[in-house]
């Protein structure tokens, strides 16, 4: 009868073991899964802070060269093929600002990428000489703002 039992408690404490490792491993899994989809959202999230900034560069550079341009010679070539460069460079400006709106759950945030969109944007309106670095100084405090703000977003995404 001891046999028996010490067999049956052998049994019982091997499949013990077995369940809880089992279950061990399935809990290591999703905590990695967890942690690699984290990360991956940490990456897209950079990847579209880098983007929006890069376009909207590229935007504020084409708004400069449309301004000069058309101070120069308003319906010169250079004039006109500027005008088109600040209008082909548009649509990757809003992709990279609709990315980041998917991305990013702080609405504060993605108001500030658009503000620094609109400030960009303006500059090529600007009246005179004065007036353009005006808004160039505008859309520069508005990219800065906008950069200090997602730098601040990704080190609390880090830590939280």
């Amino acid at each position: 009868m001891e046999v028996v039992l010490a067999a049956a408690i052998a049994v019982v404490g091997t499949l013990m073991g077995s369940v809880i490792t089992y279950l061990l491993q399935v809990r290591t899994a999703e905590h990695g899964e967890r942690r690699r989809n984290r990360e991956q959202l940490r990456q897209e999230r950079l990847t579209a802070f880098c983007a929006v900034v890069d376009a909207l560069h590229s935007v504020r550079r084409a708004e400069h060269d449309r301004w000069r341009h058309e101070q120069e010679s308003p319906e010169g070539a250079e004039a006109i093929e500027a005008r088109e460069r600040s209008i082909e460079l548009r649509p990757a400006a809003w992709s990279a600002l609709t990315r980041l709106h998917l991305l990013v759950d702080e609405p504060e945030l993605v108001r500030s990428a658009q503000r620094a969109y609109r400030s960009v944007r303006a500059i090529h309106w600007a009246q005179d000489e004065d007036d353009l670095h005006d808004r160039d100084r505008a859309s520069r405090a508005a990219l800065d703002a906008f950069l200090s703000a997602a730098a601040v977003y990704m080190r609390e995404a880090m830590t939280g």
